[in-house]
């Protein structure tokens, strides 16, 4: 069958419009397609980055001699901190870096401000083994102390510290880790595998491995 007149007026105008598409994606002879948003990043020689709370602060060590914390706002500026970052640590409900740092609690604000809380064992000492520091569903900030095989929160102004003896015995491994969960306890395990999950009312359930 024979090309009719309005077959060809339809193949030239799916044309045209095939061309119009292509010129106005590629920027040419159209309208530009919008730019791409780029997510903030920390500057260049940074050392490690260590979190960003929901204003876009983020936290980092700066790589340079001696190295310093610092935190780098939205608006590309930047603000350093008085102490290095160090451990592992967790963003807490009130926007503020939280680490365990030498036995202690540290709080780092995106001001520059850095604040410790030291958390006393039964004879009143803050010679303890936190190791690991993760915010809880609960807005508090759990940690595990390692030397004595404990678990623990504080709230996020400082106050109302309180701590778990988690069971077993050296034979199990040390405490290594901590995680929530979605039902508000939080899990910590032993280097040998056994799990406990604790719940807010100081709760400690066991799960052997």
């Amino acid at each position: 069958m024979g090309w009719t007149r309005a077959t060809v007026a339809s193949t030239v105008a799916i044309a045209t419009l095939l061309c119009v598409g292509a010129s106005a994606a590629s920027g040419v002879g159209g309208t530009p397609p919008p730019a791409q948003e780029v997510a903030p990043s920390a500057p260049e020689g940074a050392e490690a980055v260590f979190g960003e709370n929901a204003a876009g602060d983020i936290f980092f060590n700066q790589h340079v001699s001696g190295a310093r914390g610092a935190v780098r706002h939205a608006d590309g500026s930047v603000t350093p901190l008085a102490k290095t970052l160090e451990g592992r640590g967790d963003m807490g409900s009130d926007g503020r870096l939280w680490l365990p740092i030498s036995g202690s609690l540290w709080a780092f604000g995106a001001d520059g401000s850095s604040t410790e809380y030291p958390i006393t064992t039964g004879i009143g000492t803050t010679t303890t083994g936190l190791n690991e520091v993760r915010g809880g569903i609960d807005g508090r900030i759990w940690f595990i102390d390692t030397q004595r095989s404990r678990v623990g929160s504080i709230s996020t102004d400082g106050t109302g510290a309180t701590t778990v003896t988690i069971p077993g015995d050296s034979t199990l491994g040390g405490l290594e880790h901590i995680a929530r969960s979605d039902d508000g306890r939080m899990w910590v395990n032993r280097s040998k595998g056994t799990l406990y999950a604790v719940s807010d009312t100081w709760a400690v359930s066991t799960y052997a491995s």
